[in-house]
């Protein structure tokens, strides 16, 4: 006997199991329905003490802005 374990929230993984579920040598022991969760914390994926230095930075100016499409020029070496 094999166990497997499968997330059920893509479609890849939704097909696969239809799939498993058509073999007679295969038995479903129990079947999840995962529901979209809805997001009620906004949780950031960034360090605290990060986001707070970043945001002091921000509140006293004293900080570069960088241009990516010109980016040597915008850092005063070209």
């Amino acid at each position: 006997m094999v166990t497997l374990k499968v997330k059920e929230n893509s479609k890849p993984a939704k097909a696969f199991l239809e799939l498993v579920k058509t073999f007679s040598f295969v038995e479903v022991v129990s079947e999840t329905k995962i529901k979209k969760a809805t997001i009620t914390e906004n949780k950031s994926p960034y360090n605290s003490e990060f986001v707070s230095m970043v945001k002091e930075a921000e509140a006293r100016g004293d900080y570069k802005t960088i241009d990516p499409s010109n980016l040597w020029e915008s850092l005063g070496l070209k």
